[in-house]
């Protein structure tokens, strides 16, 4: 476990975000591949958006926001 200025970075962290690749990775290939979304600047703006969500309010962004995001931006395309 590592410990840095009260943010706990353990195994179970660790594995607890991978979690979110099953949601993630659809959806952003469904923004690239359907909305013609730039990989890089998306796949920037998703990690700079959890690491300030973290630092902000030490806590990550759930999973249910991501899903209605990508939900609605697909079906509005």
């Amino acid at each position: 476990m590592v410990v840095i200025r009260g943010f706990e970075f353990s195994v179970r962290e660790f594995a607890g975000s991978l979690g979110d690749f099953g949601t993630l990775i659809p959806f952003t290939v469904g923004y690239i591949t359907i909305c013609g979304f730039n990989p890089t600047r998306l796949l920037l703006g998703i990690g700079l958006t959890n690491v300030v969500l973290a630092l902000v309010y030490r806590l990550p962004l759930p999973v249910q926001p991501k899903k209605v995001i990508g939900s609605v931006a697909l079906a509005e395309w």
